[in-house]
């Protein structure tokens, strides 16, 4: 009887053992202490509070404990941080602004009528002519400082070469840039005629305009009256009071007094200008047939 009881008491502790760790599984997922009550014998009694006593150690929440030296590296941390140099922003200096001076617009003032070309010698095409009064705006000027490099006050779109022996300024022009002007265009004699009157009714007067890009320098000219048949034959290195016909200027050429009026005869003009006095260098031919008024 007592072996059977001794049987059935050791399974009665299995079962409470096995009954305790269900508890205790369902208490952890919980998270609830709990104490667990038996009314048996002493001996059980005992075993129970034991059980008892491992489950509450088991269930008693420990607080998290730091290292000793965690402390030190948080506190040396914080002294670290503390000891660290702030840098206090620099505030740069704004940039001192130079008043960097405005060239000088110098001004020219027209003294003669003078052309203005492309380039600064006569070879290049004329752009404009440039009357007494007239004013410019200096730009630039030759290596030679012989040409000033000049736009038009009133038309701003004119810019061109004009000899600065007709023109005046009351600037310095030592600090005018230098251009380089364009390349000189290969030689050209031409020229236009047109019949300009009859003075007198004898004395045919031509007009020769220069169209080429070398200066008209001397002519020979032949008139004949296609009614009468008589023929002058004139020649010079001047064209009327110019020394020379520059390109893109007007010249006159005149003839000797015919014998008889020439008024509504056919008049034949064959003229013959070179670049040179004495018609040399470069020469070039033009005819004109007209009636003389």
């Amino acid at each position: 009887m007592n072996k059977i009881k001794g049987i059935f008491t050791g399974n009665r502790f299995i079962y409470i053992v096995l009954s305790l760790f269900v508890l205790l599984s369902i208490t952890l997922a919980c998270s609830l202490p709990f104490k667990i009550v038996w009314t048996g014998s002493e001996q059980e009694k005992e075993q129970t509070a034991q059980a008892n006593a491992a489950i509450a150690e088991l269930l008693t929440t420990k607080e998290p404990q730091i290292d000793a030296g965690s402390d030190d590296d948080i506190d040396q941390a914080d002294q670290t941080a503390e000891e660290l140099p702030t840098e206090t922003p620099s505030l740069t200096p704004s940039p001192t602004v130079t008043d960097t001076p405005i060239p000088e617009q110098l001004t020219a003032h027209i003294s003669n009528n003078t052309n203005c070309r492309l380039g600064p010698k006569d070879v290049f095409t004329l752009i404009h002519i440039f009357l007494s009064g007239d004013q410019v705006d200096l730009l630039g000027k030759n290596q030679e400082d012989t040409f000033w490099y000049v736009q038009d006050q009133e038309g701003g779109d004119i810019e061109c070469w004009i000899w600065k022996e007709y023109a005046t300024t009351d600037g310095n022009t030592e600090n005018l840039p230098v251009f380089t002007p364009p390349p000189e265009p290969a030689p050209i004699m031409s020229f236009v005629l047109t019949y300009k009157t009859t003075s007198g009714e004898t004395t045919v007067i031509m007009n020769v305009r220069n169209t080429g890009n070398l200066a008209l320098q001397s002519y020979t000219a032949t008139f004949k009256d296609t009614v009468t048949s008589e023929t002058i034959v004139v020649s010079g290195n001047k064209f009327g009071n110019a020394a020379k016909v520059s390109v893109g200027n007007i010249g006159v050429i005149s003839s000797n007094p015919f014998s008889a009026s020439t008024i509504g005869h056919q008049i034949n003009v064959n003229v013959k200008t070179c670049s040179e006095d004495g018609q040399t260098g470069k020469c070039f031919s033009s005819s004109i047939n007209f009636e003389s008024k």
